[in-house]
């Protein structure tokens, strides 16, 4: 049995806790009980500056539901009170980009990409958002930083920038 605290019940140190939220954090796609949800909200009433209870409402519950406006509220949340927490500007990012939020999706990556600058997985998003919203130069640009840190750049997707640029000349 896992050693997990019982937030709710107060209890830190108890190896009881549901099996429900266990099974969400494995595999949150695949198992998303609706009973969980109201466990999370309450979690939430009783203290709004419990990090884990937002991320959890966030990336357990609403983004794997695609409850956009859900997921994005609580994600804002954190940013607020913890500025400092890397994965929750990637989250953000991830649900501004359906949500066709681009330019609220570019801030939240170049600020994942403070903490993290050689993140090869963000560098390229942040390449591929540039394309997506017409900004083949930005994009061809932070292809160029990539290279210059030694990131992998696809040549094909580079190629492909490198044409844009000079046809919007």
């Amino acid at each position: 049995s896992r050693r997990r605290h019982t937030r709710l019940q107060g209890d830190w140190s108890s190896d009881v806790c549901s099996s429900d939220l266990i099974k969400m954090a494995e595999n949150p796609k695949a198992y998303q009980p609706a009973e969980a949800i109201p466990y999370f909200k309450k979690a939430y009433a009783l203290d709004s500056n419990e990090r884990y209870t937002r991320l959890f409402l966030a990336r357990l519950v609403y983004m794997p539901q695609e409850k956009w406006d859900s997921a994005r509220y609580y994600l804002e949340r954190e940013v607020e009170i913890n500025p400092t927490f890397s994965d929750t500007y990637a989250d953000l990012a991830q649900v501004c980009v359906a949500q066709k939020d681009m330019a609220a999706a570019e801030k939240s990556i170049l600020r994942f990409l403070d903490f993290k600058p050689r993140d090869q997985i963000y560098n390229n998003n942040l390449v591929l958002l540039y394309k997506d919203m017409g900004r083949y130069q930005d994009a061809l640009a932070r292809a160029d930083t990539m290279m210059a840190r030694g990131l992998e750049v696809n040549q094909g997707l580079y190629q492909s920038l490198s044409d844009s640029v000079k046809n919007q000349k």
